[in-house]
């Protein structure tokens, strides 16, 4: 396992760093992020639809709900007359209701349709909605894209490799043991340090890169790797949360040494909302978009 995690770890890293760079001269269509995300949400949806009990969501409904969201971040940076989250809370209602009228339609005898309702509604949720919070990102303006995007998929990455590693040689006593009763207390602190190494990292690298100097001042770099690190490992307790209830170990064994697609995803969906409130919170209420990349 940890040969693997070593093997693969790296690959994966240097696998999106390459997506994010060369994505950067492709702007404002991003055609890399959008394969990329399409691919990604819908093998997570997979391995999520696996995972959930009977009756489970309404599959096919489902997939194209998370098709449809992805695609909604495009729309509005290409046309530059709208704000993208209007398209993309307006795909989600659509969505709602349609899986709220297919569970109408289906319906004949009591039992199965406000469970599968739900459980159609948390992996659209889940799958569809928190990545828009990563995806936005990339239209911040060329390099600024670029580096926020790196900042919230790396800090909690990394945070949780820090973690995994601290919790291996110090780890003593246990933070969640019905949960995950691998994670300790000394691991969770050890992956927020690395959280906040991280961040410092690469918001220093930023001031090299961008001419206005670094994405955030120190003091908020410090707290992006706390808030993030955080919620990074929440979001990992989460998705143990669904593995437990349904007593299975991992979403998948698609990535060696670390289970499925699901698995390396967890904590980055779950921080996205709050790394994206460092960058570009106000971007959700104004008329129009921002800035696109030149």
């Amino acid at each position: 396992m940890l040969y693997l995690r070593l093997v693969s770890g790296p690959l994966l890293a240097l696998g999106g760093a390459g997506l994010l760079v060369a994505d950067t001269f492709l702007g404002p269509y991003y055609p890399l992020l959008l394969l990329s995300s399409l691919a990604c949400v819908l093998i997570a949806s997979y391995e999520l639809n696996n995972l959930l009990p009977p009756p489970g969501p309404r599959t096919w409904l489902c997939y194209l709900g998370v098709t449809a969201l992805v695609l909604a971040n495009w729309p509005a940076h290409l046309m530059q007359w709208s704000n993208a989250w209007h398209w993309i809370f307006g795909v989600f209602l659509i969505v709602f209701m349609a899986l709220f009228l297919a569970e109408g339609e289906a319906f004949r005898k009591p039992g199965g349709a406000v469970v599968r309702l739900g459980l159609s509604l948390l992996l659209v949720c889940y799958l569809g909605l928190l990545p828009a919070f990563v995806i936005q990102l990339r239209w911040l303006p060329m390099w600024e894209g670029t580096l926020a995007l790196a900042m919230t998929i790396f800090v909690p990455k990394l945070g949780d490799v820090g973690a995994f590693f601290v919790g291996r040689t110090f780890g003593r006593s246990r933070m969640t043991p019905v949960l995950s009763p691998g994670k300790t207390w000394e691991g969770f602190a050890g992956g927020l340090a690395v959280a906040v190494l991280v961040a410092l990292l690469l918001n220093g690298l930023s001031g090299y890169v961008l001419e206005r100097g670094t994405l955030l001042h120190w003091p908020n770099a410090v707290g992006f790797g706390l808030s993030v690190g955080i919620m990074g490992v929440l979001g990992d307790l989460m998705e143990s949360l669904i593995k437990r209830d349904v007593e299975k170990k991992d979403a998948s064994n698609l990535v060696p040494g670390f289970g499925g697609l699901l698995d390396v995803l967890d904590s980055v969906l779950f921080s996205a909302p709050v790394a994206y409130a460092w960058f570009a919170m106000p971007y959700v209420f104004a008329s129009t978009p921002p800035q696109l990349s030149q």
